[in-house]
């Protein structure tokens, strides 16, 4: 996450602290483990608390945090960085540099020098991408297409909204692949380019996704959905 959005987290749950009753919070138990009762602490713990579910539910949602194979793409010490990859096209998504990229490909080194991908860069890539023997076909979607598709799957995570802008959002290419096409060589190539954030296999993230709901359903009890 980057640090305006953090920022204006942090702001809208100072705004939402006195709002909270204590009264009514429960303390959280982790399943299948008794935790011993501990004295009420104050507002603004529980409610980071929830900011941080808040994100985990943005992850299981159809967000992810970058888990790239290239270590040049690793986010910096302590970062989270959190990026929407629910768009309805593609299999692969390559997330291109922003001035406010916490990865170490967008910075040349270091945090301050962070810089967006140039068009040359954006071009280079798109045509990289076209011309590779696995790739079906390539979309390119801009900051306002990311927020528009952002705000249609966070609309009813008001806070979230409230806290991310266009500008936050990187801008990528949604990548379709050949049926049985192996997607590695192709996140390796993209990975390898100036101005790539990093590169998402989106289908892994969705069977991760899937795996997270069926564990989550068993703990509950309830039946978890088949796995297709």
């Amino acid at each position: 996450m980057n640090r305006k959005v953090e920022a204006r987290l942090r702001a809208a749950l100072r705004e939402a602290a006195g709002t909270v009753d204590p009264a009514v919070l429960r303390p959280l138990a982790a399943p299948d483990r008794q935790v011993p009762s501990r004295p009420p602490r104050l507002r603004r713990p529980v409610l980071v608390a929830a900011a941080a579910a808040a994100v985990v539910v943005a992850v299981a949602g159809g967000s992810v945090v970058f888990r790239t194979v290239a270590p040049a793409a690793t986010p910096a010490a302590g970062t989270l960085y959190v990026v929407q990859t629910a768009s309805p096209a593609g299999d692969i998504a390559v997330f291109l540099c922003t001035k406010t990229s916490p990865y170490t490909a967008c910075q040349g080194g270091s945090p301050a020098a962070a810089r967006p991908a140039t068009q040359a860069e954006i071009s280079a890539v798109g045509r990289m991408l076209r011309d590779r023997p696995e790739v079906d076909s390539v979309i390119f979607e801009d900051r306002h297409t990311a927020f528009e598709n952002f705000k249609r799957m966070y609309r009813d995570n008001k806070l979230l909204l409230e806290a991310t802008k266009p500008d936050d959002l990187p801008e990528s290419y949604r990548v379709h692949l050949k049926p049985g096409a192996d997607p590695r060589p192709l996140i390796e190539a993209a990975q390898a380019m100036p101005g790539v954030a990093a590169v998402v296999d989106q289908r892994c993230a969705e069977r991760a996704k899937a795996r997270e709901e069926a564990e989550e359903a068993k703990r509950a009890g309830r039946t978890p959905p088949p796995d297709c």
